[in-house]
């Protein structure tokens, strides 16, 4: 079955009651179980993978779970897009002994409308140049060096990821390119981008991101070369659009 495989994905259940936001065990964990898929991926030749960004229950045994926080769940899903390849995100609730949907029905929809539903728009307006226009140019920053962050023990295979993940999309149909940059740690980050080799040569030097209200300009340098400077906070998402 898996010699049929093009799409690769498993889960991880690592947020717990009482857990801090961005809790090492937790946070660390998602991602080094995605960079180590990158690895099976690799070696058997797959077209990408799925990242599944929590699986979820009021208890499993005896431990008990909480949903990701809006900044652990928009994180989550564009750095294992930025860091690791994956493709697209599935959201699955882990309904184990019966699951949120006995009396926490309220704690359910609140996730779902106001933590997944917006990340979801902002994946929806990315889905052409995640299909038609993944990973193009040349993109390296100053941050593409393994985490010092120790990640701690989990089952399965995992394996140390980039302190920055980035990766460019670009979307034909409106002439955009989205330059998606993840901050994989807790400690801020002055993040410079060099930019080339781009698929069709840009009209202006302005650039945007949306989510976070930013407005920056791209440096030019040798001809068909540009430099991006920002600043990042902790396990911050940058979705910078430019065209």
């Amino acid at each position: 079955l898996m010699a049929m495989t093009d799409v690769c994905t498993y889960d991880g259940y690592t947020y717990l009651e009482g857990m801090e936001e961005f809790a090492t065990v937790a946070s660390a964990r998602v991602l080094a179980w995605q960079q180590a898929k990158t690895d099976l991926i690799s070696s058997n030749g797959w077209a990408g993978n799925v990242n599944v960004t929590q699986a979820v229950g009021c208890k499993c045994g005896d431990l008990l779970f909480r949903f990701p926080t809006s900044r652990e769940y928009r994180w989550n899903v564009f750095s294992a897009i930025a860091t690791t390849g994956a493709r697209g995100t599935m959201n699955w609730i882990y309904s184990y002994f019966g699951g949120f949907y006995q009396g926490e029905e309220d704690r359910f929809f609140e996730f779902r409308d106001k933590v997944v539903k917006p990340v979801n728009l902002e994946q929806r307006r990315l889905t052409h140049a995640l299909t038609h226009g993944y990973d193009v140019g040349h993109v390296i920053s100053n941050y593409d060096t393994p985490t010092s962050t120790a990640i701690p023990p989990a089952t399965g295979p995992y394996r140390k990821f980039n302190q920055v993940g980035h990766i460019l999309l670009h979307d034909s149909n409106v002439g955009s390119y989205f330059l998606i940059a993840t901050n994989n740690e807790a400690s801020p980050k002055d993040l410079r981008l060099d930019i080339s080799r781009l698929p069709k040569r840009l009209k202006s030097l302005s650039v945007t991101d949306r989510y976070r209200n930013r407005a920056l300009l791209l440096e030019r340098q040798k001809r068909g070369k540009y430099i991006l400077n920002d600043t990042l906070i902790g396990h911050d998402v940058a979705i910078y659009e430019f065209r």
